[in-house]
């Protein structure tokens, strides 16, 4: 069972899976970021997300933290295991 910070976070994921296959691809991240400020600050990203400006390298960086298992996609259990609890949140 989820406590009310990890529904929020699962519906975070949700919002950003847009193909509902239950894993988020970097695509679907750099969508919801531009479309969703609210995931945006959850990743804590910038506001844009270009090759050009160096601010792809910190997009990679939050993937590759949460890409636990290096498949090139998030699972919601690697989501969750970064943000899913006080304890994974304070470590960020």
């Amino acid at each position: 069972l989820y406590d009310d910070e990890e529904l929020d976070i699962a519906e975070a994921f949700a919002t950003i899976d847009a193909n509902c296959d239950g894993v988020l691809s970097r695509a679907e991240v750099i969508k919801a970021c531009r479309a969703n400020e609210h995931i945006l600050q959850l990743l804590g990203l910038p506001t844009t997300i270009r090759q050009e400006d160096g601010t792809r390298d910190a997009f990679e960086k939050v993937f590759q933290r949460l890409d636990a298992d290096d498949s090139k996609a998030i699972s919601l259990d690697e989501f969750l295991r970064v943000f899913g609890s006080s304890a994974s949140a304070r470590a960020m």
